[in-house]
Parts: C-alpha cells; sequence; structure tokens
C-alpha cells in the first residue's frame, strides 16, 4: 500500500469518526450545557488533566473563547482547575465528580 492510499484511508476514517461522533450528540440537550461546552467536557473527559492551551488547540477555539467556556463549566462545578505544584501560575483542568457523572 502506498503513502497515498493509506492517507486516504486514514482521511475516511476520521471522517466516519466524525460524522458518527455528530450524529450521536447532536440530539443530546443538557440544562445549561452549550454544544461547546459539551465538547470541551468531551475532551477533558478523554484526556484529562487538560491545559487551557490544549482545549483551545483540540477544538480550534481562540484562548479568550475556551477560557471563557471554562470558566462557565467551573461556575457549573462541571470541572476544576487544580494548580500545578511546580509553577503555581499554570493549571490544569479536570472533571469534578458532578462532571463525570454528566459525562
Amino acid at each position: 500500500m502506498d503513502k497515498g492510499e493509506l492517507f486516504q484511508q486514514f482521511v475516511r476514517f476520521t471522517t466516519s469518526v466524525h460524522q458518527v461522533t455528530n450524529d450521536m450528540t447532536k440530539e443530546i440537550r443538557i440544562e445549561n450545557i452549550t454544544t461547546v461546552q459539551y465538547k470541551i467536557l468531551e475532551f477533558i473527559t478523554v484526556s484529562q488533566p487538560v491545559t487551557l492551551s490544549e482545549v483551545s488547540e483540540c477544538l480550534h477555539l481562540s484562548l479568550p473563547n475556551s477560557s471563557r467556556e471554562l470558566k462557565k463549566l467551573i461556575q457549573n462545578q462541571l470541572c476544576e482547575k487544580i494548580i500545578v505544584p511546580n509553577d503555581r501560575r499554570k493549571f490544569d483542568i479536570r472533571l469534578t465528580e458532578k462532571g463525570t457523572a454528566l459525562m
């Protein structure tokens, strides 16, 4: 199999995964949770702990938008900031028990 064919199979697979994910989650309506916030929670669920920049990069959001949406999730007690012990300026983000139960 040449690299071009392998790449095309990868693109088809990735497209299928995104389509199935979209189909499965488009009807989900959780009170006080937007679609963007749900996608952030999904990402945190499979990758925690994460940083703000990882959320921003993965979901193609600006840092200010990611920060604003995470602030809302923290206010709803669905995720929390954990300060990195070696550098108090940095923090990781994890789901709370309430966030884990929701997901």
